[in-house]
């Protein structure tokens, strides 16, 4: 019952959202950039982005392997496919990336270093995120009151990051969470993170999937920056290195149904540019999204099948 009604107050909010920014749009504008919107250009960034989602699932199978479970670069990309057309219908991004850490746990039989592997990539994912939008901040406006919050999410992620791997953090661990009795909670939350602090062993794989991460969110920035010149957008690239970043962190909220309403706010808030420009910025990068997430249903019921003939 509490599921559906969460379901039913984000479509509402959803709803909501999009009506009250689209009744302050000027129809007819929207019209002229939608039939001088080049469909070239949507089929290349289609493609750019399919890119990287491959690129991702193989940033996450550089973890998976180090750590030696036995699964194959194809499978972690169908895996990771399959989380991502599950985002599509999960409260938040989260919900997406448990799903792939659980069906890789199944498949593999190590479900603690399924679901380490899987955090790590998206600490390292948000790592990523927050030096491009640091990066971004520096070089187009670092007097913004916006550079101090990037440069805050920044220092956050990387405080966090470094107590994961301190012997000190595993000795504080090692004191407190077996006092959690509740249904060996302590030991198996310390059992977790003894299996994720064995990857300070290997920074070279640590460092490599940093900079995937890094090249991951220059291309989300380039993919915005290409399509938002093709509808008219004066805006610079280290602009687009800024916002993107803020934009996907608020698209993460729980709050509507695949951020529609949120999302388009984010981008007309933050660009000081038309907004009907910049609304259909922020659909032809859900569409781009939404139509490669969807490519998930293949590999979904692939995987399906074969878990009913077993």
């Amino acid at each position: 019952m509490r599921r559906w009604l969460s379901l039913i107050a984000r479509i509402i909010v959803a709803g909501l959202a999009f009506w009250f920014i689209y009744r302050r749009l000027d129809v007819s504008q929207l019209r002229v950039l939608i039939h001088t919107f080049n469909l070239r250009m949507l089929g290349l960034t289609f493609v750019v982005y399919a890119f990287l989602i491959f690129l991702s699932a193989y940033r996450w199978y550089l973890l998976m392997h180090r750590k030696g479970l036995n699964i194959h670069l194809r499978r972690a990309v169908e895996f990771y496919f399959i989380g991502l057309f599950f985002n599509n219908f999960l409260p938040t991004s989260i919900g997406g990336d448990a799903v792939r850490a659980i069906y890789t746990g199944e498949y593999t039989g190590h479900r603690t270093e399924a679901w380490g592997s899987v955090l790590l990539e998206r600490t390292l994912a948000f790592l990523g995120l927050g030096t491009v939008g640091f990066i971004g901040a520096t070089l187009y406006k670092p007097e913004a009151c916006l550079f101090h919050v990037i440069a805050g999410f920044l220092i956050l992620i990387l405080i966090i990051f470094v107590l994961m791997f301190l012997p000190s953090t595993r000795k504080i661990l090692g004191r407190t969470l077996p006092k959690l009795k509740f249904r060996g909670l302590g030991d198996k939350l310390l059992f977790f993170y003894d299996r994720l602090h064995e990857y300070k062993g290997y920074p070279g794989t640590l460092i490599t999937v940093y900079f995937i991460s890094i090249f991951v969110q220059l291309c989300i920035a380039w993919i915005n920056f290409v399509l938002g010149n093709n509808l008219g957008i004066p805006a610079p690239f280290t602009q687009y290195m800024l916002n993107i970043p803020l934009i996907q962190i608020v698209s993460m909220l729980p709050v509507s149904i695949n951020a529609l309403g949120i999302r388009e706010g984010s981008y007309i808030g933050l660009f000081p540019y038309d907004k009907e420009a910049l609304w259909l910025l922020s659909y032809s990068v859900f569409f781009i999204g939404l139509s490669v997430s969807l490519l998930g249903i293949i590999p979904f019921m692939r995987v399906r099948q074969l878990h009913r003939k077993t």
